[in-house]
C-alpha cells in the first residue's frame, strides 16, 4: 500500500510540476511587456498575474483533495459490505491531509534545490574592460596606469553553473522577474537570495488547497441532497394548490 500512495502522492507532485512550467510559459507571454514599465503600472498588472496563478493551483488543490474524499467515501461503503477487499490503489488513493503537503515537497524539491544553489552561491556582478580607447594608449607606459589596465584588460569573463542555474530558475519564475522590472546588480543580487522562497509559493498554495478537500466535499454533498429533495418539494407544493381546486369541483 505504502507504493500505492507513494503513485498517488507522485502524480500530485507531477501535477504541481505542470502548473510551475504553464506558470512560467504563460508568465513569458503577459508579463515582457511590462518589466520596463513604471512600478505603478508594472506592480499592479503582474502581481495579479501572480494572484490569479496562486489562486487557480489553490483551487486545483482543493478539487483533487475533493475528489479523495468522495473516492474515500466510495471505499468505506464497499469496505462495509461482507467480503470486499480492497487494492492497494484504493487504499493508496484515500484522502489523508498529509497527501498534500507531501506532493508539494516532492514536486518542490529539485526546483528549491537548484534555488537553493543559486541563493548560495550568487554575488553581485562585476564588470570588465572591454578595448581600450586610442587615447589611452599613451598613458600605458606609465605603470601606475599601465599595470592596472593591462591586468584588468586580461581578465576574461567565464560563464559557471551558478549563471546557468539562474537563467533556468528566472525562467521558471519569470513573472515574479517582471514583478521587480529592471534590476540593479544589489536587487539581481536580492532576488537570487529570495529565489528558493519565490520557488515555494505555487506548491504551497497547491498543498494548502487539498487541506479544503473535506470542506469542498461537505458542501457538494449538500447540493446533490437539496438537488434531489427540489422536485419533491415542488410536487408537494402542487399537490397542496391542486387539493383546494379538486374539493371546489367536488361540491
Amino acid at each position: 500500500m505504502k507504493a500505492k500512495r507513494f503513485h498517488h502522492i507522485a502524480k500530485g507532485a507531477l501535477h504541481i510540476v505542470g502548473y510551475q512550467l504553464a506558470f512560467a510559459f504563460v508568465g513569458l507571454l503577459i508579463t515582457p511587456m511590462f518589466i520596463a514599465s513604471s512600478a505603478v503600472v508594472r506592480v499592479p498588472f503582474v502581481g495579479l498575474v501572480i494572484l490569479a496563478a496562486i489562486a487557480l493551483v489553490f483551487i486545483a488543490g482543493s478539487q483533487r483533495g475533493e475528489v479523495d474524499c468522495a473516492k474515500t467515501e466510495v471505499l468505506n461503503r464497499l469496505l462495509q459490505k461482507d467480503g470486499y477487499v480492497a487494492s492497494g490503489a484504493e487504499l493508496g488513493s484515500r484522502y489523508r491531509r498529509s497527501n498534500g503537503v507531501f506532493s508539494a515537497l516532492l514536486s518542490s524539491l529539485p526546483f528549491v534545490m537548484i534555488a537553493g544553489y543559486v541563493s548560495a552561491t550568487a554575488t553581485v556582478a562585476a564588470y570588465f574592460l572591454q578595448d581600450l580607447p586610442p587615447w589611452l594608449s599613451g598613458y600605458l607606459h606609465r605603470p601606475e596606469i599601465g599595470a592596472p589596465l593591462h591586468y584588468a584588460q586580461n581578465l576574461a569573463a567565464v560563464s559557471t553553473l551558478t549563471d546557468y542555474l539562474r537563467l533556468a530558475t528566472r525562467f521558471i519564475l519569470f513573472p515574479f522577474v517582471c514583478l521587480f522590472g529592471e534590476m540593479s546588480d544589489e536587487l539581481s543580487f536580492l532576488f537570487d537570495r529570495l529565489t528558493p522562497i519565490f520557488m515555494a509559493v505555487l506548491p504551497s498554495a497547491f498543498a494548502f488547497g487539498y487541506q479544503f478537500g473535506p470542506a469542498r466535499r461537505k458542501k457538494a454533498v449538500l447540493l446533490i441532497e437539496k438537488a434531489k429533495n427540489t422536485p419533491r418539494k415542488r410536487l408537494k407544493k402542487a399537490a397542496k394548490r391542486q387539493a383546494p381546486r379538486e374539493k371546489k369541483q367536488l361540491i
